[in-house]
């Protein structure tokens, strides 16, 4: 469980912490930076599912210090991480996601480099996916932004459906994720038609 979020250099929030309970909701006026840190739980989300499929490596951080993490492709991040320094300078990003036991993943977003991960606070040494997985169990489910579906939808490949599926850009990508996710389909078409009767939906082809 996430005990709090510490932003560092990250878009609006220059020097943020956010504590979480088991239920929260954020209220504020407009561009007062609530959609930021829900990127914040995005970047975590997108960074973590690459993470949790290979071993982390030995990696340099900005400070000197070496230490177990990942170097997290941007192709995995399901934001844009153009603009993501307060801004627009050129100081380390960093978000800093608490859980529980005092363990932390850390994202560093350096100038023009590779995102980063590392974590601190593991029990037992994490050299490979299933102890970063043990070590760090995350279940994030982020519900994308609604808006209006395509009526001409592009086919994309599996990997840009699943980066995007949770941003701004989703309702653009209905039926795309549907297809790659053929597993799941049976149950929300049961919801759907249960909700809504005479209304029927069909795997997409």
């Amino acid at each position: 469980m996430l005990k709090s979020i510490i932003f560092k250099n990250f878009k609006t929030h220059k020097n943020l912490v956010i504590s979480l309970n088991d239920f929260n909701v954020l209220v504020g006026p407009n561009n007062s930076g609530k959609s930021t840190i829900l990127d914040a739980l995005r970047v975590l989300s997108g960074a973590y599912r690459f993470a949790s499929r290979y071993k982390p490596t030995l990696i340099k951080l900005a400070d000197g210090k070496t230490t177990y993490g990942y170097n997290i492709p941007e192709s995995s991040i399901p934001i844009s991480i153009r603009h993501i320094h307060t801004d627009y300078n050129e100081e380390t990003t960093s978000i800093q996601y608490k859980l529980k036991d005092k363990k932390s993943i850390f994202i560093l977003f350096d100038y023009k480099k590779e995102p980063i991960l590392y974590f601190e606070g593991e029990r037992k040494p994490v050299r490979s996916a299933v102890p970063f997985r043990t070590e760090f169990p995350l279940n994030l489910a982020i519900v994308p932004t609604l808006g209006p579906l395509e009526e001409d939808e592009e086919i994309h490949n599996e990997e840009y459906v699943k980066r995007w599926a949770s941003s701004h850009r989703a309702p653009r990508l209905f039926g795309n994720f549907w297809f790659y996710d053929k597993e799941h389909f049976g149950t929300f078409k049961g919801i759907l038609e249960e909700t809504w009767p005479g209304v029927s939906i069909d795997l997409p082809e």
